[in-house]
């Protein structure tokens, strides 16, 4: 591995091990605000909308027009189908709730590791730790999972690829767009 490959590898895992242990140390909110990036309680606020969602479905209710389930009062704005895999995974479960965002969120950085350790760019390095970057990671938004799935679709060779792209798309619509670059331009995968 060259050097400079290698020095950007170590850097990307020095940066989340500091990050994972200063949450572990001082706190989840006191990390993120170190960080400048602004926090919510409870962790993970953004798939909290798909979790309460749960809870006002079983008040009889639309989460996407009407979500009390959610501790913000915010509607669900994903599409139906998080309902059915918040349901199959029983994301009621605090547990289980913690395990399917950490698992996204591990899901993400190992694509963004893999990204930095086939680039030759320092800016490859400052776009996965960009804010933007951090803020997904904090709120545990499921463009995490769709980032995932569209990466690994462009990993795969085969027409199989279609199988994660039709996830993502499932799970957010926007994926679909992608389609030609991933056919076109494999140079990061």
């Amino acid at each position: 591995m060259k050097l400079k490959k290698r020095f950007l590898c170590v850097s990307f895992i020095v940066a989340w091990l500091l990050i994972a242990i200063s949450i572990v140390t001082i706190g989840w909110a006191s990390t993120w605000k170190g960080l400048l990036i602004p926090t919510m309680t409870p962790v993970f606020a953004d798939m909290r909308t798909v979790q309460g969602a749960l809870q006002s479905i079983a008040q009889g209710l639309n989460p996407q027009i009407n979500n009390p389930g959610d501790p913000w009062g915010r509607v669900m704005n994903y599409p139906s189908i998080w309902i059915a895999i918040a349901q199959m995974l029983d994301l009621n479960n605090e547990a289980n709730y913690l395990v399917f965002v950490l698992i996204a969120v591990f899901g993400f950085l190992y694509c963004c590791y893999s990204i930095v350790s086939k680039s030759d760019s320092i800016w490859a390095l400052f776009c996965v730790l960009s804010g933007a970057a951090l803020l997904a990671v904090e709120r545990g938004n499921s463009d995490l999972i769709v980032f995932t799935l569209l990466f690994l679709s462009a990993k795969i060779t085969s027409f199989s690829r279609v199988l994660p792209i039709a996830a993502a798309t499932t799970l957010k619509i926007f994926p679909v767009l992608v389609l030609p670059v991933f056919i076109k331009d494999k140079k990061y995968c």
